[in-house]
């Protein structure tokens, strides 16, 4: 390569930074404005504090817990993964021994 498409290359990079930059700007300018002019001052706020508020008690559920030398997974209980068939009967007679015994 010649030392004037190494300059080019260089300028056209620095160039594409500063137009990204400048496109970032002008989202997140319109976003802000979009923010302010859909919610009340403080309702935005209290809106992220209750997402927050509702994963970490979904966060909380969904965790594996102890059960013995097992981790019950509510989220993971059937795994696509290469058992053998005998291995899926056994969970799903298991499972299904569990469910008969407990009548409610």
């Amino acid at each position: 390569m010649t030392k004037k498409s190494i300059k080019i290359i260089v300028l056209l990079v620095t160039m594409l930074f500063a137009n990204i930059e400048a496109a970032h700007a002008g989202l997140v300018h319109k976003l802000k404005l979009y923010i302010h002019h859909e919610f009340a001052t403080w309702q935005f706020v209290l809106i992220l504090c209750a997402l927050m508020l509702l994963s970490f008690i979904s966060y909380i559920v969904l965790t594996p817990v102890s059960i013995g030398k097992q981790k019950l997974i509510l989220l993971t209980s059937f795994s696509f993964t290469k058992d053998s068939f005998d291995a899926k009967r056994k969970f799903v007679t298991k499972t299904g021994n569990i469910l008969s015994n407990t009548k409610a």
